[in-house]
C-alpha cells in the first residue's frame, strides 16, 4: 500500500488483502485523531532578513570563500532582501518567488544575474528546511520553469 507521509512516498508491505483494508482503516483513523500527520510545533516566528544574517555567517564553515559570501551578501541585499526581508518565512510562496523572479527580469537584469540571485535564495530556503524552521522549500527548482 501507498502512503504519503510528510510529502514522502513510503510503502507498506500487506500480505493480503484484508491486511490492506486493516492497515488503510488504522491509518486514516490515526490521520482523523492527528496521530499520523501531526501538526507542525509553533516556531518562534523570525523575519528573512535576520534569517540571511545567520545564513551568512555560516557560510564559513561550509568551507565558502570570502569573495564567495560577498557574492552572496551581495545578491541578498541587492535582489532578496527589498522583496522578502520583511516577510515572515513561512509567507514566502512559490508564486511569490516566481513573480519576484520575473519582476527581476522586467527590471531589466541579465538572465543570469537573476537566475544567481533566485539560486542564492533557494539555497537559503533550503538550509532553513534542514533546520527545521519551514517545511519546504518554495524556491526549489523555480529556476525551470
Amino acid at each position: 500500500m501507498r502512503v504519503y507521509e510528510e510529502g514522502r512516498q513510503t510503502w507498506r508491505k500487506c500480505e493480503t488483502k484484508s491486511q490492506a483494508r486493516t492497515l488503510y482503516g488504522k491509518l486514516k483513523a490515526e490521520a482523523r485523531e492527528g496521530k499520523l500527520f501531526p501538526k507542525p510545533k509553533k516556531t518562534k516566528s523570525i523575519l528573512l532578513k535576520d534569517y540571511f544574517v545567520t545564513w551568512l555567517k555560516n557560510q564559513p564553515a561550509r568551507g565558502k570563500k570570502i569573495t564567495t559570501i560577498k557574492t552572496y551578501e551581495s545578491r541578498l541585499r541587492k535582489h532578496a532582501l527589498p522583496a522578502f526581508g520583511t516577510s515572515q518565512r513561512s509567507a514566502i510562496s512559490r508564486p511569490r518567488i516566481k513573480a519576484w523572479a520575473a519582476g527581476l527580469l522586467e527590471m531589466g537584469l541579465d538572465f543570469d544575474t537573476a537566475l544567481n540571485a533566485l539560486l542564492t535564495l533557494s539555497a537559503v530556503l533550503t538550509e532553513a528546511v534542514e533546520d527545521g524552521l519551514i517545511t519546504h522549500n518554495p524556491a526549489l527548482r523555480s529556476a525551470n520553469c
